[in-house]
């Protein structure tokens, strides 16, 4: 049964219709030859027995007729007498040769019986012969009487046979009746048998090549309304329907790759949007923030100067700390720059956080004595951002204040830099939002952005650098940044 199985589902769908079309032609063809050869055999029983009884009964029609027109002859032997004789001489004479004469078809009471009439009758015919011959006398009148008596026993002969010929066929009959009773049942019984092999054909048929199209048109209706979800299709056919099904399944999952691709171009696109606008809006706020900076140094020294002059020591010094800051931030276009620099800035920044905030903010910086840091080149812009966001949002938010530490080191072959404070922390759901290392990250606030910038410069400007940001809530921030080591 597997083997049958197997070898109709690798089956060409040709071979398969072509099959179905055969077995509903056979199943058609015997059940048709069944209802000719039932009909025919029965037909041919019944004219087979009413054929033998009607030449028995030929015989006996054409004896009495023979008999009467040889006594009208007798009687007056003019030429239409013996005309009317002759001919029925003949047709009694066709009767007898026309009655069943086969030994193994009628069998061997019936062959006795027609051998008999056959036998009496050619005597009889010499006898009537010999009685017409015969003048008028004692002779004939002797003969005529003894061709009576012959014409009596061939009569008995002839009822005889007519008997036993129905008796033998109501025999046969009654041996037929059961089987003709149960034809219609037999009729019956094949015509099921034909719809239900019929009903089996169809419904494999149906298995093996409806039903998998039928799924296959369900799955392109989903496809089409978007619906990618679904299972693939899973058929046992290794013909034309299984190439068709994995040809299905192949495009269904090119097509939600390519869905899927499509959606994350038009994701990347609308960051990109997004990124350009914040981009202008960060050019506008740079050319707002960029009124005439000679302007801006100009008064800044000419407020220094004055500082001077009135011996305002602090004040000449926190403008010149902050004048610094401002013409690194505006004049410095490198990608790279000394860490000297960075540190530069730093401590003018803190410097000016200190002037700000009094002993609530403090600063420590600690560079280990092997590292020149005239001689490390660092990103522009690194740290300034981080010591900001240290203040801004984990120190000045402290009732008490805190401490800023940063830390230079040297560590397996990289320089090893540690900003860390004692502030408030970043929350978890802010540190979480994030994302360092996730490209274009969705950012929650100026917190977000400022450490972002840093790590993707630091890891796309540095080939091996890394940035990493630990933070508890209510203890305080931890940001630690290796950078292998450049010429």
């Amino acid at each position: 049964m597997g083997l049958i199985r197997k070898y109709w589902l690798q089956l060409p769908i040709q071979r398969k219709t072509r099959s179905y079309a055969i077995a509903l032609i056979l199943i058609m063809v015997f059940v048709g030859f069944f209802n000719i050869y039932v009909v025919n055999d029965t037909v041919q029983l019944m004219g087979g027995m009413l054929n033998d009884l009607t030449r028995c009964e030929n015989v006996y029609s054409a004896f009495d007729a023979e008999v009467s027109a040889l006594n009208r002859m007798m009687r007056n032997q003019n030429a239409d007498n013996r005309k009317t004789y002759e001919e029925a001489c003949r047709h009694m004479k066709s009767s007898v040769n026309q009655l069943p004469f086969q030994y193994d078809e009628i069998g061997a009471e019936r062959y006795a019986r027609t051998w008999r009439i056959i036998s009496a009758y050619a005597v009889y015919e010499e006898q009537r012969q010999s009685v017409l011959d015969a003048d008028r006398g004692t002779i004939r009148t002797e003969r005529i009487y003894t061709l009576i008596e012959m014409q009596g026993y061939l009569k008995q002969y002839m009822q005889e046979l007519i008997q036993i010929t129905v008796e033998e066929n109501s025999v046969i009959y009654q041996q037929k009746v059961p089987l003709i009773s149960r034809l219609p049942f037999l009729l019956i019984f094949f015509s099921v048998l034909a719809v239900a092999i019929t009903v089996i054909f169809s419904r494999v048929l149906s298995k093996t090549v409806t039903a998998p199209v039928r799924r296959i048109a369900e799955n392109a209706r989903r496809i089409t309304a978007g619906d990618f979800g679904g299972e693939d299709i899973q058929v046992e056919n290794t013909d034309e329907i299984g190439d068709l099904v994995s040809a299905f399944n192949q495009m269904k999952q090119t097509m939600s790759e390519n869905l899927e691709l499509t959606e994350q171009i038009h994701r990347d696109e609308m960051e990109r949007v997004e990124m350009e606008k914040q981009l202008e809006t960060a050019r506008l706020d740079l050319l707002q923030s960029q009124i005439n900076p000679h302007f801006l140094f100009n008064t800044l020294n000419m407020i220094s100067g004055m500082a001077e002059l009135e011996q305002a020591d602090i004040t000449k010094r926190m403008t010149g700390s902050l004048a610094h800051i401002f013409r690194y931030n505006l004049h410095t276009t490198a990608q790279f720059v000394s860490l000297s620099q960075e540190l530069s800035v730093i401590k003018d920044y803190m410097y000016l956080q200190h002037m700000r905030f009094g002993d609530r903010i403090r600063f420590v910086l600690k560079v280990e004595k092997d590292v020149d840091t005239s001689m490390v080149s660092v990103p522009a812009f690194m740290l300034q951002p981080l010591a900001e966001n240290a203040v801004v949002h984990g120190l000045s938010g402290k009732e008490n204040g805190g401490c800023l530490w940063l830390r230079v080191s040297h560590n397996l072959g990289c320089i090893e830099i540690v900003i860390e404070d004692d502030g408030i922390g970043i929350p978890i759901d802010i540190l979480e939002s994030m994302k360092l290392g996730e490209k274009h990250a969705p950012h929650a606030d100026h917190t977000g952005i400022g450490m972002r910038n840093v790590y993707h410069r630091v890891t796309s400007l540095v080939a091996g650098g890394t940035m990493k940001v630990e933070s508890w809530p209510g203890t305080g921030t931890k940001i630690t940044i290796s950078l292998p080591e450049m010429e």
